[in-house]
């Protein structure tokens, strides 16, 4: 089981609900408004683990993709249903300095939302 990193502002600090979401309007324009940023256009392809046979899924309504090391990789999804944008968690992000890391904190701080583990009460102090 992975743990998924999320974006939200449907919880405050004693993480209570507040009824608030992320839109759809802001999340793309926050990306349009970031040269580092873009939403992802093309599917997702990969390989199966246990067949090692490719597949590819379409993109979201709003997947976007950072510039990171030269290369544009998954970034945030973003969940309509309740506003959220989300990623599964990477240990490399444990490390402070991580540009993806910090890219999450700034966009945090930009939608005035908190970052959080999906059905976990924690909240990252980044």
């Amino acid at each position: 089981m992975s743990l998924v990193l999320i974006v939200t502002r449907g919880i405050d600090r004693s993480f209570k609900p507040t009824g608030l979401e992320i839109t759809l309007s802001e999340w793309i324009d926050l990306v349009k408004g970031d040269e580092s940023l873009r939403m992802s256009e093309e599917p997702h392809v990969g390989l199966n683990p246990r067949t090692r046979e490719p597949f590819s899924i379409r993109a979201g309504v709003a997947d976007a993709l950072i510039l990171f090391e030269g290369q544009w990789v998954p970034f945030l999804y973003f969940r309509e249903r309740d506003g959220v944008l989300f990623q599964r968690y990477n240990r490399p992000w444990d490390d402070p300095e991580h540009a993806i890391r910090k890219k999450i904190v700034a966009v945090a701080k930009q939608l005035n939302a908190l970052i959080a583990l999906e059905g976990e009460d924690y909240l990252f102090d980044w």
